[in-house]
């Protein structure tokens, strides 16, 4: 059921088994799995179920490090998050990505790559993906004419990725949530505190305010923190009555170690006999194709050369292209091209798009999801786990 939060009377009590904090990708995915228990699920969320400007700008924030987006524009504060503006790629971390690197400070994982293997293969239909296969050579069972690049396995594989619709987790999900007799949605419930119990040792509650002022508390047995890597450690460096560093943060590290989809031009590829080589299982359209390969660096160079982990997509280029940043590509005026195209449903000729470059590659390029070329240009993308 859904119930807006700001139609509450003032200093409401909301009580449940599970409290789940933030409807996006995670948040809403979590709440499914309880649907039909008998547990409550509370599912707060601190946007509406349509995006809304002064919601939206709670998002807002200072950045004082290297060059990023927005703040209030890299995220989305309603029902289905970021999903709504998500592209769709989806690939698997590597084993190496959990292991520890000397090279590479505090890395390592408490658990190993293959825990996650379940849990990737129930993720696959809540995405809307293909099966839940990773390795070039199934694709290529699949489809013949998908051939991996000749490659010296110690130095360099195929590594690939699906695309999802992408599924928009607001639209696709939302009659399922609020059609669930125990799931209780809350939308413009944001929560602003986690008050711990004396001893630091649990939540014994949250505050939960309205934009128009109204405050109401909800308690469960168990809390789940899924308002994204941002907001997650903001909430908890902001629950600091009791805990003057923040909750969790004993050691000073909730808000570091943030990661990123860093992606750069990489280079130019140049193939010697561009028309004897088969680069259709790299290339993309985008909307159509369903899985396409990136080269990746091998553990073992990774460990020979002491880098972190990236992946190279290829797309085509001309010989002269200038090579530029997501930020350069992707301009306001491009991104609102494409949606209005694609809110008209796609009539006319495709809006060029860095993503949409793959018609005729010679050229290549390095990146981490994007392509670019006429011989193959290169662009990098880091995958460093770590």
């Amino acid at each position: 059921m859904h119930i807006d939060a700001r139609t509450l009377p003032n200093g409401s009590l909301l009580e449940g088994d599970l409290c789940i904090i933030g409807a996006g990708a995670a948040g809403i995915s979590m709440a499914l799995e309880w649907i039909g228990s008998w547990r409550k699920v509370l599912l707060l969320e601190g946007g509406g179920l349509e995006y809304e400007a002064a919601t939206q700008d709670l998002y807002r924030g200072e950045n004082v490090g290297l060059p990023y987006y927005p703040l209030q524009a890299a995220r989305l504060h309603y029902f289905g998050g970021t999903t709504g503006h998500w592209a769709g790629f989806c690939s698997t971390l590597d084993p190496i990505d959990f292991e520890r690197r000397d090279w590479v400070p505090h890395s390592g994982w408490p658990i190993r790559r293959a825990a996650l293997d379940p849990f990737y293969a129930r993720a696959q239909p809540v995405l809307e993906l293909g099966p839940y296969e990773y390795a070039a050579s199934s694709w290529q069972q699949r489809d013949p004419s998908l051939v991996p690049l000749p490659l010296d396995p110690g130095v360099a594989w195929t590594k690939m990725w699906q695309f999802s619709t992408p599924t928009r987790f607001g639209t696709r999900y939302r009659d399922a949530i609020v059609g669930a007799p125990n799931v209780h949605l809350y939308t413009h419930a944001n929560v602003c505190e986690l008050d711990p119990n004396e001893s630091l040792t649990s939540v014994a509650g949250l505050r939960v305010r309205t934009l128009d002022g109204k405050e109401h508390t909800a308690r469960a047995a168990h809390y789940v923190l899924a308002c994204c890597s941002i907001q997650n450690a903001r909430l908890l460096l902001a629950s600091n009555r009791r805990a003057p560093a923040g909750l969790g943060n004993a050691h000073d590290v909730v808000g570091r170690y943030f990661m990123e989809h860093l992606e750069m031009p990489g280079g130019h590829l140049v193939l010697a006999n561009p028309e004897a080589a088969n680069t259709k299982m790299y290339a993309i359209q985008f909307g159509v194709t369903k899985a396409r390969g990136e080269l990746a660096l091998s553990a073992a160079a990774q460990r020979e050369q002491r880098i972190l982990n990236a992946t190279v997509s290829l797309a085509p280029g001309a010989p002269d292209e200038e090579a530029k940043s997501t930020f350069q590509q992707w301009t306001p005026e491009l991104v609102e091209a494409i949606r209005e195209w694609i809110a008209h449903g796609r009539v006319g000729p495709p809006i060029t798009s860095p993503l949409d470059r793959s018609r005729h590659p010679t050229r290549t390029h390095a990146s981490h999801s994007a392509p670019n070329a006429t011989r193959w240009g290169c662009r990098a993308r880091d995958w460093s786990g770590g």
